[in-house]
C-alpha cells in the first residue's frame, strides 16, 4: 500500500471504496440490528411515510407537534425512502448515510484546520460502531457530520463571508436544528469562537454570521419554551458520582458495547480485551497531547480550545442532563474530534507503518463489530419470531420495555435503590438491544401504536410519554389501561417479567414466558 495514495483523497482511488464497504458490511448482516432506540425510530419512520394511508390511518393514534423539534430528522430522511423501499432497508440506508458522511465530512473540517493533514483525520473511521450507534441515536449521530462540515465551511470562508455563504449557513443551521439540539448548541459555539478569533469584537464583522444563525436560534428558542419542566429529574441526576460519570466515558469509546450478559463467556473475555486496549489506544493519544502541549509543538486555535472545554464540562457533568441522555459521553466525544487538528507533528504523518496500523485496527474493528451485529441479530430474530407466532398477523399489542421500570418513578423491592444503580441497569446491553424489539411487529404488520417512546415529532392522541426516558407510566397506569390491547408483550430480566406477569395477572393470561420475554393475552 502506498501511504502517498491517502494525502491527497481521490475519487478514483479503489481504497476509498475498499473501506466504504468495509465500514457499512456490518449493519448488512442482520435484519434485527441489535440497537437500542432503533426499532423506535424506524417504527416513527414507518408512521410518518403511512400517515394518512390504510385502513388504520396513523392520524387516528397520533398527532405532529404543530413546531419543528430537534430529533426528527432521522425521523423524515427514513420516512422518505420507506416510500421508495420496505422499512427494514430504509433503517439501513439511514445507517450507511452515517457510516460515509461521518468521515467525508469531518476529513472536510480537518482540512479548513490543517491542511496538511496527517493520519488523524482518518480518526473517525475507528469511532462510528461507538456507544452512541449500539443505543440507535439516530439523529445525534446524523447532526454529527453537519456539524463538522458547518465549521469547516465557515472555517474556510470566514475571509470572504458575503450573503452566498450566509444563506447556505442558514439552511445548514435550520437542518442542523431538527437533526439534534445538542449538536446545534456545540455548531453555535463553535461559529461565535471562529467568529471572535477572527473578528475580535468589531460588531459590524458580525452581522452576517449572526443573521445567518438568528432563524435557527428562533427555532430554538420556541423549542425550549415548549418543553416539560424537568426540576424533579435535575435533582435526582446531579446525585450521580464522578466514577460513574467516569465509566460512561470510557463507555463510550468502546467497540464492544452489547456484552453477552454471560459473566464467564468466552465472548466476554475477548470482547472486554479489545475494549481495554481500545481504551488504552485513547489514552496514548492524550499522553502524546500533552507531551506535545509542553514542548509547544501544538499550534493553538479557538476550535481546540472549545474541544478541551467540552471535555472538561463532559467531567464534571452529571451523567444525564435534562433530556439530553449521557452528554458526557457525547461532549467527550465531539471535544477530542475537535482538537485533533491541532497536533503539529510528523509522529501521525501518512506513512507506511502508521497506514498498516490504522488498516489493522480498522479491520480487527469491523470483524467485532460484525460478528457482533450477526450474532445479537439472530438472537433478535429468534426472539422476534417466536413473539410473532404468538401474537398472529394485526393485532394490537402493547409493549412493556422492562428496563423503564428501573425509573425512580417506579417504588418496588425489585429495583436498584441507587440512583447509580438504576440508570446502570437501564442500559445492560444484552437486554436494552430487545428492549424495542416488538416495534418490528408494528412495522411489519403496519399496525398503528399509540406510545411513542423517544422524543420526536408524534404526540399520542390517547396516551403521551414525554421526552425520552422521563417520565414513565406506573405499573397501575398500565393496568388501569391494558383493556385497549389484544395482547402485551413485556421484554426485560427475568425478575421483572415474573412482576409484570403477577401484577397484570388479573386482566390477561400468560401464553409465553421465558429468561427475558413475556407475551400476555388480554381478557
Amino acid at each position: 500500500m502506498n501511504p502517498d495514495h491517502l494525502k491527497t483523497i481521490s475519487w478514483k482511488n479503489p481504497l476509498i471504496y475498499i473501506v466504504a464497504l468495509l465500514i457499512i458490511l456490518p449493519v448488512f448482516l442482520s435484519d434485527y440490528l441489535p440497537f437500542q432506540d432503533y426499532p423506535d425510530w424506524l417504527y416513527q419512520a414507518t408512521a410518518l411515510a403511512h400517515y394518512h394511508s390504510g385502513d388504520n390511518a396513523y392520524s387516528q393514534y397520533l398527532t405532529v407537534k404543530p413546531y419543528l423539534v430537534p430529533n426528527s430528522a432521522s425521523t423524515i430522511i427514513m420516512a422518505l425512502l420507506i416510500i421508495m423501499v420496505n422499512p427494514i432497508l430504509a433503517g439501513k440506508l439511514t445507517l450507511v448515510l452515517w457510516l460515509l458522511a461521518m468521515p467525508l465530512c469531518y476529513l472536510y473540517f480537518y482540512k479548513a484546520f490543517q491542511p496538511k493533514g496527517n493520519i488523524l483525520q482518518f480518526a473517525p473511521l475507528l469511532l462510528l460502531y461507538n456507544i452512541r450507534f449500539y443505543h440507535g441515536n439516530l439523529s445525534y449521530l446524523l447532526c454529527l457530520p453537519i456539524v463538522f462540515f458547518l465549521l469547516g465551511y465557515y472555517k474556510r470562508r470566514i475571509d470572504n463571508f458575503g450573503w452566498l455563504p450566509m444563506n447556505n449557513m442558514m439552511i445548514l443551521l435550520i437542518l442542523l436544528f431538527i437533526f439534534h439540539f445538542i449538536g446545534f448548541i456545540i455548531c453555535l459555539l463553535g461559529i461565535a469562537v471562529l467568529s471572535v478569533e477572527k473578528f475580535k469584537f468589531h460588531a459590524r464583522n458580525h452581522i452576517l454570521p449572526a443573521i445567518a444563525i438568528a432563524p435557527s436560534l428562533v427555532l430554538a428558542i420556541i423549542y425550549v419554551t415548549n418543553q416539560t419542566p424537568h426540576g424533579d429529574e435535575l435533582a435526582f441526576i446531579l446525585k450521580l458520582s464522578l466514577l460513574g460519570k467516569l465509566a460512561s466515558i470510557f463507555a463510550s469509546w468502546a467497540v464492544a458495547f452489547n456484552f453477552d450478559y454471560e459473566p464467564n463467556s468466552v465472548s466476554i473475555l475477548i470482547k472486554g480485551s479489545l475494549n481495554i486496549l481500545f481504551v488504552g489506544f485513547i489514552l496514548y493519544l492524550v499522553a502524546n497531547f500533552v507531551v506535545a502541549a509542553l514542548n509547544r509543538n501544538i499550534r493553538w486555535n479557538s476550535i481546540a480550545l472549545l474541544g478541551l472545554a467540552l471535555i472538561a464540562i463532559s467531567l464534571v457533568m452529571p451523567n444525564m442532563f435534562y433530556y439530553i441522555t449521557d452528554a458526557g459521553s457525547r461532549l467527550i466525544w465531539i471535544g477530542v474530534l475537535l482538537i485533533m487538528p491541532i497536533f503539529n507533528t510528523d509522529k501521525y504523518a501518512i506513512k507506511r507503518n502508521s497506514v498498516i496500523v490504522f488498516g489493522a485496527l480498522l479491520i480487527i474493528i469491523t470483524a467485532l463489530n460484525s460478528w457482533q451485529i450477526y450474532s445479537k441479530g439472530r438472537q433478535n430474530s429468534k426472539l422476534f419470531e417466536k413473539i410473532d407466532r404468538c401474537l398472529g398477523p394485526k393485532k394490537k399489542p402493547l409493549n412493556i420495555m422492562g428496563d423503564f421500570i428501573y425509573s425512580h418513578h417506579v417504588s418496588t423491592d425489585l429495583f436498584p435503590s441507587k440512583p447509580k444503580d438504576k440508570i446502570i441497569m437501564r442500559i445492560v446491553p444484552g437486554v436494552s438491544s430487545l428492549m424495542r424489539l416488538p416495534y418490528y411487529y408494528y412495522i411489519k404488520y403496519d399496525v398503528p401504536y399509540p406510545h411513542v417512546f423517544q422524543t420526536s415529532m408524534f404526540e399520542s392522541k390517547n396516551y403521551r410519554i414525554p421526552l425520552m426516558i422521563k417520565p414513565f407510566p406506573s405499573p397501575q397506569q398500565i393496568f388501569d389501561g391494558i383493556e385497549e390491547y389484544d395482547y402485551s408483550i413485556i421484554v426485560g430480566k427475568k425478575e421483572i417479567i415474573q412482576y409484570f406477569n403477577n401484577y397484570l395477572a388479573p386482566k390477561s393470561t400468560v401464553i409465553l414466558s421465558d429468561s427475558i420475554c413475556s407475551v400476555l393475552k388480554i381478557l
